[in-house]
């Protein structure tokens, strides 16, 4: 279980579409609770009783908000893909059904001015709320991982069918035109490098890992700059050198073979022990690339 628990799960980064969502869902929630009135509120006879059943929609959109919005914020490093496992989602699911419960608890003990044994009951009921919960969430985790990892390894199937008929069939104008990757520090000495023996390009923050080849060995060479000036500078080599992540540039020619996770495709590069990523929404125009 601990071995599942550790899988690669796929992570969506911090996006616009994410505070529509966090809106969206109290609004939902918020409406329901006013239109259908669950749980024995429709028998409820208190002031503005409408304003307080609409209010347990904001308390969702607060949870929600600092859940999906606040905090992979504040903790980016343990909000990203590359750490983002089976088990993280688990938590992560339980921990928003436990805060939404805890707030939604806390808004009636204000509401109805609970002093008595109040810490037993938050307790009690946050207990059911996380017995009930954790099935259907491990469950539908659990089923979406496989989905993932189904498709991506179908996926990882088509690519290496693809590269093998490219390895086939490969000519390719040699101009001899090497490829210069520069700093923004004009004291550190541009990167100079053949196409043949270009590997890939990784962002690191305000600094570029080029990975290349010199004398049949694997070498690398930190200079400060960023993917999207290197996407800039590179753009005459595409293809080969094609976008594959938010975080890299790859040479195609050096691929040779395709694997596939939850989280997407992996790509080992000759000579290279790490695998370059590829992100779900590149995998269409690596695929074309190499058709």
């Amino acid at each position: 279980m601990r071995k599942l628990l550790s899988k690669p799960y796929p992570y969506a980064a911090y996006s616009p579409s994410k505070i529509r969502m966090v809106m969206l869902s109290g609004l939902f929630i918020g409406l329901f609770i006013f239109l259908f009135q669950p749980f024995g509120l429709s028998k409820l006879n208190v002031n503005h009783k409408s304003v307080f059943l609409l209010g347990y929609g904001l308390v969702t959109m607060l949870a929600l908000g600092l859940c999906l919005v606040v905090l992979p914020k504040l903790f980016k490093g343990y909000f990203c893909e590359k750490n983002w496992t089976v088990g993280r989602q688990i938590s992560f699911m339980l921990l928003i059904v436990f805060l939404i419960g805890l707030g939604n608890y806390f808004y009636s003990a204000i509401f109805f001015r609970v002093a008595n044994n109040w810490v037993i009951g938050m307790l009690s009921f946050q207990g059911f709320t996380l017995l009930i919960g954790i099935f259907p969430i491990t469950g539908m985790t659990l089923y979406s991982h496989n989905k993932y990892l189904q498709k991506n390894l179908k996926e990882a199937n088509i690519v290496n069918s693809r590269i093998e008929d490219d390895s086939a069939h490969k000519s390719r104008d040699d101009s001899g035109k090497k490829i210069i990757l520069t700093s923004v520090n004009q004291s550190d000495p541009p990167v100079e490098v053949s196409p043949d023996d270009f590997l890939f390009v990784q962002s690191d923050g305000n600094y570029l890992e080029v990975n290349f080849i010199e004398d049949g060995k694997p070498e690398r060479h930190l200079i400060r700059n960023t993917l999207v000036q290197a996407e800039y500078i590179l753009k005459e080599h595409f293809p080969p050198l094609i976008r594959c992540h938010r975080s890299f540039i790859v040479n195609l020619e050096q691929i040779e073979k395709v694997d596939g996770n939850a989280q997407g495709l992996l790509l080992k590069v000759k000579t290279c022990k790490e695998k370059v990523p590829v992100s779900r929404k590149y995998i269409e125009e690596l695929k074309s690339k190499l058709s």
